[in-house]
Parts: C-alpha cells; sequence; structure tokens
C-alpha cells in the first residue's frame, strides 16, 4: 500500500515554501526541480523577491509554462 498524503504532499511543500518565504522575506529564491513552473507562479507576486529562477530537467516543459 502506497502513503497517502492530504492534503498531497507537493502542495504540502510548496504552501511551506510560501509560508518561509512571508516570514524570512528572502530576496532571491531557486525551485530546483520546478516542473509545470506552479511555485514560481505562486512566488512571483512576492515583491520582495528581487531574483526567481526555475531550474529542471524538461527544459521545454518550462518554455510551455512561462
Amino acid at each position: 500500500m502506497s502513503p497517502f498524503f492530504s492534503p498531497p504532499l507537493h502542495k504540502q511543500r510548496h504552501q511551506f515554501i510560501i509560508d518561509f518565504v512571508i516570514k524570512n522575506k528572502p530576496k532571491q529564491v531557486a525551485d530546483l526541480g520546478c516542473g509545470e513552473c506552479k511555485l514560481l507562479k505562486q512566488l512571483k507576486f512576492h515583491r520582495n523577491i528581487e531574483l526567481l529562477v526555475g531550474v529542471d530537467t524538461n527544459g521545454a516543459k518550462i518554455k510551455k509554462k512561462v
């Protein structure tokens, strides 16, 4: 039986990062393995972030989503 997470683990990770950004106000954020760029799209509205970078092994997927 595979583990079940509620909410899904990727959403928990995204929320953790968003909460971290709100609390610590970093100026630079990198999303390693950004996939469909969902987290990046949420973080782009945080005005304290001056540099937001997404990296993934599938460059074609990133080009479609950004």
